[in-house]
Parts: C-alpha cells; structure tokens; sequence
C-alpha cells in the first residue's frame, strides 16, 4: 500500500516563484498583442478544421487565455457580432490613445 504524503496549505518558495513566473510569460504575451493592436492589428477568431484559434491580423496565433485577459483591457473593444447570443465578438480592436 502507498502511503501518502502530508501537503502543506502555505506554498512554499520554489511554488511561489514557478507561479509568478508562469503569470509573468502570461502577462508578457498579453502585452506583445495589446502592443501589435495599438500598432492596427485587430484580435480575430478563426474556424479552421482543428478547432477555432484566435490570431491577429499580421497571421500570429494568440492563446484563448491570453485573448481573454485582452479582452478584459479597457481600450479593447468588440467589432461586430457573434455567431450565437451566448457568444462574444469574433473580432476585436483597439480604441483609444
């Protein structure tokens, strides 16, 4: 029989920074397309035979986690409708500056 091992509630140091670090690549990539937006580039939902995939317009794949925190900025807006009411925008732009 395996025994178990007891684990603690309170992260230890190495678990905190993996984590940050991990937030850090994240928040990184969200930046890298709010910069490209800034720059014209629109976030777009794509339906290919694999699935659906968010790029933006210059052709570079964004991670649906990573278009979700975009989305989330205040001068990222939704362009259009999408295919179903339960669904957000397929495209989106950036307004301001």
């Amino acid at each position: 029989m395996r025994q178990q091992t007891y684990r603690s509630p309170i992260p230890t140091v190495q678990q905190l920074r993996r984590d940050r670090r991990r937030l850090d690549r994240r928040r990184q990539r969200a930046e890298f397309v709010l910069r490209a937006m800034r720059r014209g580039n629109a976030l777009h939902l794509c339906h290919t035979r694999n699935g659906s995939m968010w790029t933006l317009s210059d052709g570079q794949r964004v991670d649906a986690d990573i278009e979700a925190m975009v989305a989330c900025d205040a001068n990222v807006v939704p362009v259009g409708d999408g295919l179903s009411g339960a669904n957000t925008s397929q495209t989106w732009r950036w307004i301001g500056d």
